[in-house]
């Protein structure tokens, strides 16, 4: 599933917000439900992670005018646009205001969820799987103390160059270390060698890092 991630639903007719919130709950997805737009915008923060589900057409402030204030206080969240009032005026105007998708009512639900996961995925917080959080572990384990050291310091940023000299390191860049005990990404979810050393091997006597 997605690390963190919040979808916020915003529908003025509760039978609408109450089913769309339920299907999403059974996906497994953290929901929370507004009847107004105003509400959701007191609830949100900057940096929030996760989309919003919103109605085109509500009493007070419309899905459209909650895209404007969305983009005026920097709340870079994907937004889905949903309408029981299609059209393709309203429809162009949204994208135009920057939702990443647009749905007529009654909601194809297995179009809608391909939507919602393609919007949370676009924020690469995918989770890694409990099998893969051991697997990796695993791997932490049997670096040396000095391996480790190399490791965190790739970690902050630090150039090969400069753990040459912190570490002495006479022949093999720095990452050679971790690419010696640490696997290659294999799924969506990755590992973090995958994921922040993907350019070193074991036969790499390059600085990629330079």
């Amino acid at each position: 599933m997605f690390c963190g991630q919040t979808i916020y639903v915003v529908d003025d007719d509760k039978s609408a917000l109450d089913s769309l919130s339920l299907l999403l709950t059974a996906e497994g997805y953290a929901v929370r439900s507004h009847e107004s737009a105003g509400t959701l915008l007191d609830a949100i923060k900057q940096n929030e992670r996760g989309c919003v589900i919103t109605d085109a057409r509500m009493p007070g402030m419309s899905g459209l005018d909650l895209l404007a204030v969305m983009k005026e206080r920097r709340v870079s969240m994907p937004v889905i646009v949903v309408t029981g009032h299609g059209d393709v005026h309203l429809a162009v105007e949204a994208m135009k205001r920057g939702a990443i998708d647009f749905f007529e009512k009654p909601l194809d639900a297995g179009a809608l969820l391909s939507s919602v996961r393609s919007a949370l995925m676009s924020k690469n917080d995918i989770c890694p799987s409990n099998a893969e959080t051991r697997i990796l572990q695993k791997r932490f384990a049997t670096l040396s103390k000095r391996e480790k050291e190399v490791l965190a310091g790739l970690l902050r940023g630090q150039l090969n160059k400069v753990m040459l000299v912190q570490h002495r390191f006479c022949k093999f860049p720095a990452g050679w270390f971790c690419a010696a005990t640490l696997p290659r990404r294999t799924s969506p979810a990755g590992d973090f060698f995958g994921v922040f050393f993907p350019t070193f091997t074991k036969e790499s006597t390059t600085w990629h890092n330079a």
